[in-house]
């Protein structure tokens, strides 16, 4: 039924068949057996019509889960015409489809390097504009996840134009999958020092804080992954100030928040970078500037009369700097 002779109607309805019967691992199995992979993967052609390149990737997204059946359909040659599918040619749902299977894909190693001297990320990045679809920037989002866990295609992927476009993401008017996708990606390339400084200058520090301090934020998710990604920055920006006492920040956030981890992970990897690059003193200022945050530092921490001067996220007292907590 998958065959070139058949109607587009009967192939886009057994490939919707076989989608859903991939959902169950020893099902899908049993579709990679029976020689499926390679009709599927000619079905991405462009003589396909879009709804049958869209039921093709759908079913090669499922089957992808399997780390084994992953590697047999990067074999079968689907990573070439899955790329192609996310160009402008096709529709957002083809797009979002084959983008999910390169997630997929994309989470087994051996496949990395063939995604990426395909044209995947700037085909990729493409998909991350402000007017695609969610579901085409949780997917293609989430290709970029594992990718950017790979240290030369996370200078790729920085270099072809993503982080900005990833911090859009992280926006309040963002699906919560979409900003897990963003969150998830801008984590992996804040570990590099040069992706790191760029993301400080795509101004990522205020959706990160307002992340961490979203109301009804699950923990262990885009919660944690805006913590990680504020530790991160602190850690591989490069150092041009001497250091504060970033626990400070810790024991304010303590009696200001009351998630209390997430607090005293945000206000200690935001200290540790306003200390460490001076640049991005003004913007982690802008984002927590608050009499209220203010006149708490200052009854916990200073005495009346005590000069202060304000560095980054806090206003840190000159007297009392060192003191232990």
């Amino acid at each position: 039924m998958l065959g070139p002779r058949t109607p587009a109607d009967v192939q886009q309805n057994a490939a919707g068949a076989l989608a859903h019967l991939a959902c169950n691992a020893k099902i899908a199995a049993t579709i990679a057996a029976s020689d499926a992979i390679g009709p599927l993967v000619r079905l991405l052609a462009n003589g396909s019509e879009a709804k049958v390149q869209k039921g093709a990737a759908g079913v090669l997204r499922r089957l992808a889960e399997d780390a084994d059946i992953a590697v047999m359909i990067a074999e079968a040659g689907a990573i070439p015409p899955l790329v192609r599918l996310l160009g402008p040619e096709s529709g957002a749902d083809v797009q979002a489809k084959a983008a999910g299977a390169l997630w997929f894909l994309a989470a087994n190693a051996a496949n990395v390097a063939t995604i990426a001297g395909s044209g995947a990320i700037p085909a990729l990045v493409q998909l991350l504009g402000p007017h695609c679809a969610p579901v085409t920037l949780h997917k293609a989002g989430g290709a970029l996840v594992e990718l950017a866990r790979h240290t030369k295609i996370a200078v790729a992927i920085a270099a072809a134009g993503a982080i900005p476009r990833l911090v859009c993401m992280l926006g309040p008017h963002s699906l919560d999958e979409v900003q897990h996708a963003a969150a998830g990606a801008l984590t992996s390339l804040a570990c590099d020092a040069g992706i790191a400084a760029t993301v400080v200058d795509a101004d990522a520090i205020p959706a990160l804080v307002l992340l961490v301090f979203e109301p009804g934020s699950d923990p262990g998710s885009r919660q944690d992954k805006a913590q990680s990604i504020l530790e991160r920055l602190a850690e591989n920006v490069d150092a041009d100030a001497g250091p504060i006492e970033p626990q400070q920040l810790q024991k304010m956030a303590l009696s200001l928040h009351p998630n209390r981890r997430a607090a005293s992970a945000a206000f200690f990897a935001l200290g540790a970078l306003a200390a460490r690059n001076v640049e991005s003193r003004p913007v982690i200022a802008a984002v927590t500037a608050s009499a209220d945050l203010e006149r708490e530092w200052l009854r916990l921490y200073c005495p009346a009369g005590v000069s202060t001067r304000r560095l980054g996220l806090a206003w840190v007292s000159v007297d009392c700097a060192s003191q232990p907590f």
